[in-house]
């Protein structure tokens, strides 16, 4: 039997769990990115101050975290409790065995970087995509603005408008993958499948 909770009125089982808090601030975890966030966003739902709070933080989860602390959406999202309890569990078992120690502060002050150099990284990577996103307006723009005499010019926008649309799309799913300028050169030049072919 599962703790199924209403994600909109989850803010009293939150409260039940605030008592998890001081490890959350305190222990140690894998520096790797994803138990990083994982925990960071186990210290922001203990840190809600409302069922508002909470359900913003709920609708925020990645697809993975969702999995982990037993989200559903729809209609009337839900949350598994025991799940997220199950979680804190684990990690209060973690932190019992790891207490003090000269290494303890090295491992956070690691994680500490890795949480900031992955936060640079998407900032940049948000960077990137609205740059892509201005490119593609700008070549869309250009396709409507185009002489009738040139087709051609007109369709080399467009090809180029629906590649960068397609790059845009993939990375939006997480797919990202480098921007290479000389194929996508190629591209506005008139070889709309060249992007995607490698």
């Amino acid at each position: 039997m599962t703790r199924q909770i209403k994600a909109q009125e989850a803010y009293a089982e939150v409260k039940k769990l605030k008592k998890y808090l001081p490890i959350l601030e305190d222990i140690v975890v894998t520096p790797n990115v994803q138990s990083l966030k994982i925990v960071e966003k186990l210290k922001k739902l203990l840190k809600a101050g409302d069922d508002l709070d909470a359900y913003h933080i709920f609708n925020r989860l990645t697809k993975q975290e969702e999995r982990l602390f037993g989200f559903v959406g729809g209609y009337i999202p839900m949350v598994d409790f025991d799940k997220i309890e199950k979680i804190l569990n684990q990690l209060e078992k973690d932190y019992e065995k790891q207490k003090g120690g000269m290494f303890k502060s090295t491992v956070q002050d690691y994680a500490k970087l890795v949480l900031e150099l992955q936060s640079k990284l998407e900032a940049k990577d948000r960077e990137i995509n609205d740059l892509l996103e201005f490119q593609a307006s700008t070549l869309n723009m250009a396709a409507d603005k185009a002489r009738i005499t040139a087709g051609t010019s007109k369709k080399n926008f467009e090809n180029g408008e629906e590649t960068i649309r397609k790059i845009l799309q993939n990375r939006y799913r997480g797919q990202s993958e480098d921007i290479d300028v000389e194929k996508l050169r190629r591209v506005f030049y008139g070889k709309k499948e060249e992007y995607f072919n490698s």
